[in-house]
């Protein structure tokens, strides 16, 4: 059988010319003559991730923990994948079992964490995060989604110790600017927060979170006009992916929304106009019906005393 070292380095030189498809076809081809080559089945499994063939490189990665069971990287790399195409209990089961195979890294920690995070679980998320903190202290990624994890746990004592130096920080990653501006607001650096988001919309892919992300830092800055001015530029709540922020996105909405009828209704009630305010009303009315303010019920009790006011003006 001829010596597959030449077709590895071809391989490997695809991959590093960004020709990912050249790649794969050569791999494949190597593991028709040599199957489950471990080189061939590993390039194999990263030139289909790169391509975005995440599907085929979740098959590739499997065979690969299927033949090397032992090789912690490969079920590390399985858990990746699965997670990117949204297979999180699968993931969270490979990263678990990677953990298994030899000493905690901080970069699985990490991963495992930030899975974690995504799956709603902050507890456990900042248990992994600060484990890889200890086990990589000045790593400032996971410094930062450390700090995040232990304020979703109400630990901000945790969190300000952990951020303590951002601002001698001098690598930030553009990749960090979005999750650091919103840790940085959650501690009440707004300022800084600010201009990290405002970096953060530079980048097409992230500037609707980032807005978004923006809006909610005004709001409990209370600086409202400004949060109802860049909210009314944003596509629908029901866009952005991250569901809290969505469910926080949405409140605000109805609430800017409750705010406007109540103007409406006082502005009415001052005129003493019925045809107004009986259609000011209707709207507020409509809208508590389908649920859409944050306090219905005390929205509710105001509707019925305009209504008095109504029938007195009648």
């Amino acid at each position: 059988m001829p010596d597959p070292a030449p077709i590895l380095q071809r391989i490997v030189e695809a991959l590093r010319g960004q020709r990912p498809d050249e790649a794969e076809r050569l791999a494949r081809a190597l593991l028709a003559q040599r199957p489950g080559d471990e080189p061939a089945l590993a390039l194999l499994a990263y030139s289909l991730h790169v391509q975005g063939k995440i599907e085929q490189a979740v098959g590739a990665s499997r065979e690969l923990t299927e033949r090397f069971p032992h090789a912690r990287e490969y079920w590390s790399n399985l858990a990746t994948m699965l997670r990117e195409c949204g297979r999180l209990d699968e993931a969270e089961s490979a990263y678990r079992h990677a953990l298994q195979l030899a000493p905690p890294d901080a970069t699985l920690c990490l991963n495992l964490g930030l899975l974690l995070m995504q799956k709603g679980d902050p507890g456990a998320s900042r248990d992994y995060l600060l484990h890889a903190h200890r086990l990589d202290p000045a790593s400032i990624e996971i410094r930062l989604y450390a700090a995040l994890a232990s304020i979703e746990c109400g630990d901000n004592h945790v969190a300000h110790r952990l951020l303590d130096d951002w601002q001698d920080w001098n690598d930030i990653a553009p990749e960090w600017w979005l999750d650091l501006g919103r840790t940085l607001g959650l501690l009440g650096h707004v300022e800084a927060a600010e201009d990290l988001l405002r970096r953060a919309a530079t980048r097409p892919h992230e500037r609707m979170l980032a807005d978004a992300r923006r809006v909610m830092l005004y709001e409990r800055a209370n600086r409202l006009d400004e949060a109802r001015a860049l909210l009314a530029t944003l596509p629908l709540p029901e866009r952005v992916d991250d569901a809290d922020l969505r469910g926080d996105l949405v409140r605000l909405v109805h609430s800017f929304r409750a705010e406007r009828h109540l103007v409406a209704i006082n502005e009415a009630v001052r005129a003493g106009d019925s045809a107004a305010l009986a259609a000011a009303l209707t709207a507020a009315g409509d809208q508590a019906a389908h649920h859409v303010v944050a306090d219905e019920a005390q929205l509710r009790a105001q509707l019925a005393r305009w209504a008095r006011e109504l029938a007195a003006l009648e």
